[in-house]
């Protein structure tokens, strides 16, 4: 007999346990029962033991089913008998966990909100109501996005067929082998774990993982009548729920090193597996600002795609991201961060205004811009902008090796451009200080010698 009695009933009488870098249990009660829509009897009716190491980056997975009826169908069928792997990165779980309970909360306080019928004379309670009901909906639109983002990747294995759901998750490299047995089937899986799911770091500690049976016992079955899984309690959707194996020796994924060097300078976002390669998308935050100015906030965002916008492209190509510069230069590519050289509470536009290349130094004049406030609101400055003026120097391996700025627009201090003037030699910027009103400021910068810097002078209002 294939299926062996006596190693079964061994193994139910021992405890389940979990081992780092493998997994080997036994699922035989009605405690592991996942759905079902015709009731589960006993073991014989359906259980299952399961064996999953991770090797060399691999993942083995032995099922030995026992099914009193076994109804093994061609194609890719989900109604037939059938084994489904979910998979993930458990702290990418906890990451959309933590954020989406966040959203609820929010919105939990919000609705828990009572506004008295004259707030005062010059606020009506309706638009007061009307703005806090926006933001409600802003934060329940946001759950949505997060739940569409998969968090885990679930793959079908059929008799001659793998699958996955989403579809766009590709199988390719993923074996599967099925074996009839008297008492059930034995199925047979191999997974490379590259590109498999969406992770928050290059490094992979721990796996997620839900093993799960689907059973049918009738041929003509139009719907799946059963399933057990690896886990108790484990519901389908909530990737919190399901099982956890530590990895002996940690998974270093092929993740791209351009991707890698993002993520340092705007950390927090995930490396999402799109089409056999790992991209960088980062953590949003969604500003929400109510009726009144001070009613000012930060919610989380679906991840999106660090997608660079490009602003020179000789004698170097430059993009920025947020407040992420990137040079390229042939092959060599490096990533430089803006956050502390300006004064914006978030960069939001970039301008090159020069780039000159001496004695095997490129000098990049830069302007960013970006809000006084973030998130703004009918407060002081809440609508304002901060601007600064970036040089930035960079070695023959475009690593930035000095970087200075200057203030030359600003709501908080009252700082406000009048002029750019720009020929072929010099770039100069006049600014007036509204502190001192019968001065104002000029920035000169020379095309001809950058090396010199950003040179500021102060003149007499008129001179």
């Amino acid at each position: 007999m294939s299926f062996n009695r006596l190693f079964y009933i061994t193994i139910l009488l021992s405890l389940s346990f979990v081992v780092s870098s493998g997994a080997k249990e036994v699922v035989d009660t009605a405690d592991y029962v996942n759905w079902q829509k015709e009731n589960w009897r006993n073991k014989e009716d359906l259980s299952f033991i399961y064996e999953m190491t991770v090797r060399d980056g691999v993942l083995h997975l032995t099922v030995e089913v026992l099914d009193d009826t076994v109804v093994l169908k061609e194609g890719d069928s989900i109604v037939s008998d059938h084994i489904e792997l979910c998979l993930f990165d458990p702290q990418y779980a906890n990451v959309i966990k933590n954020d989406m309970a966040e959203l609820r909360q929010f919105i939990d306080e919000r609705k828990s909100l009572s506004f008295s019928n004259e707030i005062s004379e010059y606020v009506e309670k309706e638009k007061v109501v009307e703005s806090n009901n926006d933001m409600i909906r802003e934060c329940e639109e946001q759950i949505q996005e997060y739940k569409k983002l998969g968090v885990a990747v679930q793959y079908i294995f059929n008799k001659n067929c793998v699958s996955s759901y989403p579809s766009g998750w590709s199988v390719e490299g993923i074996d599967c082998t099925y074996s009839q047995t008297d008492t059930g089937y034995t199925c047979t899986i191999r997974v490379p774990l590259q590109f498999r799911f969406d992770v928050c770091h290059q490094t992979l500690e721990k796996l997620g993982y839900l093993v799960s049976v689907v059973d049918i016992d009738d041929e003509d079955a139009t719907e799946q009548q059963k399933m057990i899984s690896s886990k108790i309690g484990a519901k389908y959707g909530k990737p919190s729920t399901f099982n956890v194996m530590e990895l002996d020796n940690p998974l270093v994924l092929d993740i791209p090193e351009q991707a890698i060097q993002i993520a340092k300078l705007e950390p927090d976002g995930i490396f999402r597996a799109v089409n056999s390669k790992y991209e960088y998308f980062t953590k949003r935050m969604v500003p929400l600002a109510g009726f009144f100015g001070v009613d000012r906030h930060l919610i989380p965002g679906a991840f999106t795609k660090a997608e660079f916008c490009q602003i020179a492209d000789e004698p170097l190509v430059i993009s920025y991201y947020n407040e992420i510069i990137r040079f390229e230069e042939n092959d060599n590519v490096q990533y430089l961060s803006l956050g502390k050289y300006s004064s914006a509470a978030r960069v939001f536009e970039v301008h090159s205004l020069d780039v000159q290349h001496k004695d095997d130094t490129y000098y990049v004049l830069l302007r960013a811009n970006g809000p006084s406030r973030w998130p703004g609101g009918s407060t002081h400055c809440g609508a304002g902008e901060e601007c600064d003026l970036i040089l930035i120097e960079l070695d023959s391996e475009l690593q930035c090796s000095t970087i200075s700025s200057e203030l030359i627009c600003s709501c908080w201090k009252n700082i406000y451009a009048e002029s750019v003037e720009e020929d072929e030699k010099k770039i100069i910027v006049t600014f007036e200080d509204s502190s001192s009103v019968d001065q104002e400021w000029v920035i000169e910068y020379s095309k001809m010698n950058p090396e010199k810097g950003l040179t500021k002078t102060t003149l007499k209002i008129g001179q």
